[in-house]
């Protein structure tokens, strides 16, 4: 049973959030804190396996006390905030923070309808719950990014693809902070994300790493030195080989799929259409997305590198790749970002030597 602390400002959501989660024998709540200040004496006292905190409070809000929770009571915690022009930005934020999850409420702070997607809900929770603990080691990730990237910025002929689900956030944020700059690939990166998210995502990882980073969108031809963020909400794939290099299109088949944008899509048309000139990572998150791909690129001849259980949030696409035969290697998050440079940088020289 997982032990959990509601954290919201509003009694009315405090109780439906009690509710729903009393109604699932996998939760048990053990208190109800009105803001951070609250949240932080009750979780030092109950040390909740998971909190589900709400982002704007009176007295210390939501972005205020995570940092202080995730090095005083180390605990998984759930952002739950209301649809605001900023709230992409700011969750983004405590995703990188440590965070497990981020989610919006259905409509606004008090949210009388929460009922109806209860179910959704519940499964998010789930899933956080099943994420490792964060400890007492926790450490922010840095942000000091390094000079823009000056590569020719022509058509790309190597793709540096990046995978990842719950944890991904602050996971590709690392591995982009830590690339280094000037190297002569795209990078695409696939993150499971609400269309609301992933322009803003794109946005941060322009200004942690060394190249700009925009959202995907559909005839837009990949050029080396630049990075692009798949837009939520439908599937990203990459057209055939032309004289303009390799091209953005979106689809929403399958429709069927629980992910949109799928790992596993982008990455079944990085084999077909990129072959052995694909680099590719899958990091942290929970089901299987991406693994199939994973093991179809390394087929073609790309390269392929899955995060180890030691430094992921969830262990499960990667352990799944790894499984599959997918993951030609497999190494620890801050390990990652320097072999998949020299990678990039063996497939762009041997690309110039045919």
């Amino acid at each position: 049973m997982i032990r959990v602390l509601i954290v919201d400002d509003s009694a009315f959501m405090r109780h439906k959030l009690t509710k729903l989660l009393e109604s699932d024998p996998f939760f048990q709540v053990v208190g109800a804190a009105r803001d951070g200040v609250e949240c932080l004496k009750m979780a030092k006292e109950l040390l909740p396996d998971l909190i589900t905190l709400d982002l704007e409070m009176p007295v210390m809000d939501g972005i205020t006390v995570l940092p202080r929770l995730l090095i005083e009571a180390p605990c998984r915690v759930v952002m739950i905030g209301s649809p605001t022009k900023r709230s992409p930005e700011i969750m983004l934020e405590c995703l990188n923070l440590g965070a497990v999850d981020a989610i919006t409420k259905p409509s606004g702070e008090v949210s009388l309808d929460i009922g109806d997607y209860s179910e959704a809900l519940l499964e998010r929770l789930r899933t956080a719950a099943k994420s490792r603990r964060p400890t007492k080691r926790f450490r922010v990730a840095r942000q000091a990014p390094a000079p823009a990237a000056t590569v020719s910025g022509g058509p790309a002929q190597v793709i540096l693809a990046i995978g990842a689900s719950t944890g991904g956030p602050k996971a590709v944020s690392e591995v982009i902070t830590l690339l280094p700059p000037q190297l002569p690939c795209a990078i695409v990166v696939v993150q499971h994300m609400p269309p609301t998210f992933t322009s803003s995502f794109a946005a941060r990882l322009g200004q942690v790493g060394a190249y700009p980073f925009i959202e995907s969108e559909a005839g837009e031809t990949l050029r080396m030195g630049h990075g692009y963020v798949a837009c939520g909400g439908r599937h990203a794939v990459l057209s055939a080989r032309s004289a303009g290099g390799f091209q953005f299109r979106t689809s929403l088949q399958p429709a069927d799929h629980p992910h949109k944008p799928s790992v596993d899509v982008f990455f079944q048309s990085c084999a077909e259409v990129v072959g052995t000139l694909t680099v590719a990572a899958l990091l942290t998150g929970m089901g299987d997305d991406g693994a199939l791909g994973m093991k179809a690129i390394r087929t073609a001849g790309g390269a392929t590198v899955a995060e180890d259980e030691s430094s992921c949030v969830v262990f499960g696409m990667p352990a799944r790749a790894i499984e599959l035969g997918g993951a030609e290697t497999v190494l620890p998050l801050p390990k990652i970002a320097s072999h998949l440079a020299r990678c990039v940088l063996q497939r762009h020289s041997a690309q110039g030597a045919t």
